[in-house]
């Protein structure tokens, strides 16, 4: 955990940012094979820079998440990714980034943005529960009553799960305690309901 000031936070939180741009956003592009329009490029950037989290406020949400997800669609429209690697890129690509930004904020302790605290998923991400029970759907032979099991050990790999256990790691209790609203689900009937709840949460937020 870093025990930076708040100046040498936001000064270290922006070479942070400004090196994951010139890497994955700046130097990227300039490799592309094809010509790009400008504000092509002004878009796919600013997707990438603000994938990360806020160097003003020092804080991550789902705003941050969904600019990453807004990044991929470019990636994909201009077809960089192809449409049939979708799962791939969930699976791979979007668990790294969630790795990534899981570190970022845990070393700069970034504040959640628009965080409904105990009453929300998680303070910082909700698509991972998303995929990740979209996933279970298809492959999983558990149940959703499994994701207050103590200790959490099914399932690993799993984004849903994954992102449980990550919950508990960090708040530092039981579910049931730390996030109500997730362990409520517990008492859902089937991934396929699972999902499309989910679904409709993210829609509303």
């Amino acid at each position: 955990m870093s025990t930076f000031s708040v100046p040498y936070r936001v000064m270290f939180f922006h070479v942070k940012i400004a090196s994951i741009d010139q890497v994955c956003g700046s130097d990227f592009i300039k490799g592309l094979s094809f010509p790009i329009e400008e504000a092509t490029k002004v878009d796919i950037t600013a997707y990438l820079q603000n994938s990360f989290g806020s160097p003003a406020r020092l804080d991550y949400g789902t705003g941050h998440e969904l600019n990453f997800i807004a990044f991929l669609c470019c990636l994909e429209l201009l077809s960089v990714l192809d449409l049939r690697d979708r799962s791939k890129v969930a699976l791979k690509i979007f668990v790294r980034y969630t790795g990534l930004t899981r570190t970022i904020q845990q070393y700069f302790r970034l504040e959640p943005a628009g965080s409904l605290g105990a009453w929300g998923l998680d303070d910082y991400c909700f698509i991972p529960f998303l995929w990740g029970s979209a996933q279970l759907q298809i492959h999983s032979s558990s149940a959703p009553n499994l994701i207050i099991a103590d200790p959490l050990v099914v399932e690993e790999g799993n984004m849903f799960f994954d992102s449980c256990r990550y919950v508990k790691l960090v708040k530092g209790g039981p579910l049931e305690v730390v996030s109500p609203t997730l362990a409520s689900l517990s008492t859902v009937k089937s991934w396929k309901q699972m999902t499309e709840g989910l679904f409709k949460m993210y829609c509303v937020s």
